[in-house]
């Protein structure tokens, strides 16, 4: 089998952003990665992690390396990569995925996944999301806020490193519902409006995930 267009990569996050939070002091989120059709026979790998946004941004340059992983993978002349964000989730559904990702590797055999990654102070996820589902997400999955997809192909990948951004669209419509007090006796009651955040299909920010050649 031809090996040219072979290549090892590794993905990293780079940082990421979403307007429609950008009211939000903090907000914790599920980031999944794909990637889709590394190489022949591979259809799909999949990672996740926990993401805490401040005002709808992170930037992860000065992460540990091991808290910016996804990847190291071999790719395959076309492959493509998406993501999606989920919903905001409360700090307690957020810390069962930080147990359960730090301690994944100690229950996940080899005819389940080929690597675990467990996190650094128990903040790192970084596992395949099938197997994460079966344990966490089928009872009651998180609703996804965002998705994004770009297409790559490796001849076409510098030779070091590059970073790509994978914009987001918004995946439901949400709005904010705003009570508007009156301050005259003689006017109507208070009255509860909703206000569009973003609508679904508009754009919604993005993800940057740095892209690193290892051959």
């Amino acid at each position: 089998m031809a090996t040219k267009n072979r290549r090892d990569i590794e993905i990293t996050l780079v940082g990421m952003q979403m307007p429609s939070l950008a009211a939000s002091k903090s907000s914790g989120h599920l980031l999944t990665v794909n990637l889709v059709w590394p190489r022949v026979n591979i259809a799909l790998r999949t990672a996740v992690k926990t993401i805490d946004l401040a005002k709808g941004e992170c930037s992860a340059n000065q992460w540990s390396w091991c808290r910016r992983i996804f990847f190291k993978e071999t790719v395959e002349d076309r492959f493509a990569i998406t993501v999606t964000v989920s919903e905001a989730l409360s700090a307690h559904r957020l810390a069962q995925f930080a147990r359960f990702f730090a301690g994944a590797a100690l229950d996940i055999g080899e005819d389940i996944v080929e690597d675990a990654l467990p996190g650094a102070a128990g903040d790192l996820a970084a596992v395949p999301l099938d197997y994460a589902s079966k344990k966490l997400l089928k009872p009651s999955p998180p609703a996804i806020w965002a998705t994004g997809d770009c297409d790559l192909d490796s001849p076409s990948l510098v030779p070091d490193s590059a970073t790509i951004t994978v914009p987001l669209i918004a995946a439901r419509k949400r709005v904010k519902n705003v009570t508007k007090h009156q301050h005259s006796k003689s006017a109507p009651p208070a009255h509860r409006k909703q206000i569009v955040i973003v609508d679904k299909d508009a754009p919604d920010g993005f993800v940057q995930l740095a892209i690193r050649s290892l051959t």
